[in-house]
């Protein structure tokens, strides 16, 4: 055993290095994928009204699990708030508009509406229970690392898991009416 360790390390340390790979994607893998119904949820906004996500059919959905805490999800909400501004009053062929829900995941309130207050975030839907990883939404979800983005269509179908804001652009370029 020993010898065929010897020879065959570096075959071993790629086995352990795929392993590693596959359980991580495996790990982070959000629960639903394109084609499924977005499982519907009710929750209280940050402004302390109720929200009720099957009351967006018609709109385009950009649902983004994100923490203000969370560097990579700083650093993506720049391309959100531009996304949104760009393209949530726009006529689209097959929909009222675009909006986009954003679940905290969060366990301090005012750091919380700080950083939505910091990042120009002016959609209406900013969603959190401040329960964390914890949160019944986020495991409804199967959400287990941020940001995680889905994109529902008007029928409140995914059909887009975490693509990036550049992705989406380019779908909703497409659908606006001319």
């Amino acid at each position: 055993m020993i010898n065929f360790l010897k020879k065959n390390k570096w075959l071993l340390l790629v086995a352990v290095v795929a392993l590693y790979v596959v359980g991580k994607y495996l790990y982070a893998k959000p629960r639903f994928i394109n084609g499924e119904i977005a499982p519907n949820f009710r929750a209280t906004t940050h402004d302390n009204q109720p929200f009720d996500l099957s009351l967006l059919r018609g709109q385009y959905v950009c649902s983004i699990f994100w923490g203000s805490w969370c560097g990579p999800c700083l650093k993506e909400m720049p391309d959100l708030v531009r996304l949104y501004s760009n393209y949530h009053d726009k006529k689209l062929t097959d929909a009222t508009n675009f909006t986009i829900v954003s679940v905290g995941i969060e366990t301090e309130r005012e750091k919380w509406l700080s950083a939505i207050e910091k990042m120009n975030a002016r959609w209406q839907y900013h969603i959190s229970d401040l329960k964390n990883m914890d949160s019944p939404i986020a495991q409804q979800y199967g959400v287990r690392v941020i940001p995680t983005k889905f994109l529902l269509n008007t029928e409140g179908v995914i059909i887009g898991v975490n693509q990036s804001s550049a992705d989406i652009e380019k779908f909703l370029a497409t659908k606006i009416l001319k």
